[in-house]
């Protein structure tokens, strides 16, 4: 059942993360406090073991084993059964990654189908949306073929249909440009924001990559575990 409503889509509290390790106890996360607003477009921005990732992970529901309180979509994740929060994500969040994760076999339309046929969802309704989604990336021309026929590029924007063909409510994104040369990654930064202002979907991306950073409309800044800005200057996002 939902918690209390509040402004925020995604929420967490006094958020921490240690981990053991043979040279002892390590804090990936320390008493991180935030807040997203629907529709927002999120930069979780640091560089490489920052802790951007762990903490995309637990705000996904992907990780429980924190310290702290995690709201996502009004749910308590830690009050949710593995198979709960599984069902929250699969009904209404999306993902995309650095490295595709398309399937070898599908061909990109079948691809961009496939959270509807694994959530037994595949209507003449949403097909039609997921042929409308990949025109929007560009690929209408591309629909029938594999995955080792498209570019770099191209794949990325089958990964970024397939995210949004459930109409989620929430994105994550993890380095979407970090496997792409410069122009592709530029489209796909392109198309997500153009997506968001379609769908008012939320966005949070995460980067170690500036000026990416600098074109969402904000910034969660990460250092050695704790959230040091949640903005950068605005003469420096101009």
């Amino acid at each position: 059942m939902n918690t209390t409503p509040s402004k925020y889509i995604i929420q967490a509290s006094n958020l921490s993360k240690t981990v053991v390790t043979k040279s002892g106890l390590v804090e990936i996360l320390k008493d991180v406090h935030l807040g997203i607003e629907n529709s927002e477009v999120v930069a979780i921005w640091g560089s490489s073991g920052s802790g951007k990732t762990t903490l995309l992970s637990i705000l996904a529901g992907l990780d429980a084993a924190y310290t702290g309180q995690v709201n996502l979509l009004g749910y308590d994740l830690a009050k949710l059964t593995e198979d709960a929060k599984a069902q929250v994500r699969k009904q209404s969040v999306g993902f995309v990654f650095q490295s595709f994760l398309l399937i070898p076999e599908l061909t990109a339309l079948e691809n961009v189908l496939l959270p509807l046929e694994i959530s037994g969802e595949l209507t003449p309704h949403r097909i039609q949306k997921a042929e409308e989604l990949l025109g929007l990336v560009g690929l209408t021309h591309r629909s029938k073929h594999y995955p080792a026929t498209l570019s770099g590029g191209e794949q990325q924007r089958v990964a970024l249909a397939r995210a949004f063909v459930i109409d989620p409510q929430v994105l994550f994104v993890d380095e979407p440009t970090g496997s792409l040369d410069s122009d592709n990654g530029k489209l796909i930064i392109d198309l997500l924001f153009q997506l968001n202002a379609v769908l008012k979907t939320t966005i949070v991306i995460v980067t170690h990559d500036h000026d990416l950073a600098k074109k969402c409309g904000r910034i969660l800044q990460i250092k050695a575990g704790r959230l040091i800005d949640q903005n950068l200057p605005s003469e420096e996002r101009s």
